[in-house]
């Protein structure tokens, strides 16, 4: 069996139960697309995600088995792989196996993460990238491109500068620097200038010649606002809540503001608050129950 066998089939299981819904990481498929475009951005978005995917051939869009006969999972393997070679600006190998799940067969196509990153169509410029998001495949935005050009150079994403040449005044206030001593449960210094070099003690800010520079770990953990942050408000927490267990029909959608560490137990009591309730009695004692 080869190395990437069991994580596949895991990630299926995974995906399909207890209710059917794609992952970043593994997509059903139940025929292959005669668009070679099309497959090639699925490719590119599973080469440039961490740790790479897989496509699951024998499943269809509703998670349920639509197992494909030997020829045609032959005729899938032989596409793939001259689309692989060919419609893409960096050489990217791929593996298959076929392997039995839930007593059908299904063609596993693996799709390594490459090390150059981003990759992209072979036809357009780097802007033709993609990546897996919520499930799908979506095109990178720009600052996406920078970023994981910057990863292919070394310069890791939280390192990246996320708002620059502040002064003192300006990075205090687009950080919540009271949760992040909280957190931490560390004695707030009595001046700006102990806030700032603890700050930049654990990597959130840097010093520049013109001040001060937020970085993005910084930003995502502990901003005020995400949205003051240009390259990172599109990195906001969002919480959509859905009727029964489809993703089609959304009842609302709450997006956050808040830094990662900063907004979590906002963010995990506005989730409980979300959950149907159910009272129940306990030696006499009526209590409500949330249904996880």
């Amino acid at each position: 069996m080869k190395i990437w066998q069991n994580r596949a089939l895991a990630l299926l299981d995974k995906s399909l139960s207890p209710v059917p819904v794609e992952m970043n990481e593994m997509d059903w498929k139940s025929g292959l697309s005669d668009k070679s475009e099309r497959i090639a951005r699925h490719i590119s978005a599973f080469a440039n995600y961490p740790g790479g995917g897989f496509m699951a051939f024998g499943i269809d869009n509703n998670g349920k088995s639509a197992p494909l006969p030997k020829d045609e999972m032959d005729e899938v393997i032989k596409k793939l792989g001259n689309i692989a070679r060919n419609n893409l600006a960096q050489l990217t190998g791929i593996d298959h196996a076929v392997m039995e799940y839930a007593g059908s067969p299904v063609l596993f196509i693996c799709i390594p993460e490459h090390p150059e990153k981003p990759v992209h169509l072979k036809n357009g410029d780097v802007l033709d990238s993609y990546k897996r998001s919520a499930g799908q495949t979506v095109k990178l935005t720009r600052q996406e491109v920078k970023q994981l050009i910057a990863q292919s150079t070394g310069l890791t994403f939280e390192a990246q500068v996320a708002h620059k040449n502040l002064s003192d005044d300006e990075a205090l206030q687009l950080l919540d620097y009271d949760s992040y001593f909280s957190l931490q449960e560390k004695r707030l210094p009595e001046t700006k200038k102990g806030i700032l070099e603890a700050l930049a003690g654990d990597d959130l800010i840097v010093k520049s010649l013109d001040g001060w520079d937020i970085l993005s770990l910084g930003a995502l953990l502990f901003a005020r606002n995400l949205s003051q942050f240009k390259e990172l408000k599109r990195k906001a927490v969002r919480v959509i809540v859905y009727k029964e267990t489809s993703r089609i029909n959304a009842l609302k959608e709450q997006e956050g503001s808040k830094g990662y560490a900063f907004g979590f137990e906002g963010l995990v009591k506005y989730i409980m608050d979300q959950l149907p309730t159910n009272e129940v009695i306990e030696k006499a004692i009526r209590k409500k129950a949330k249904y996880l």
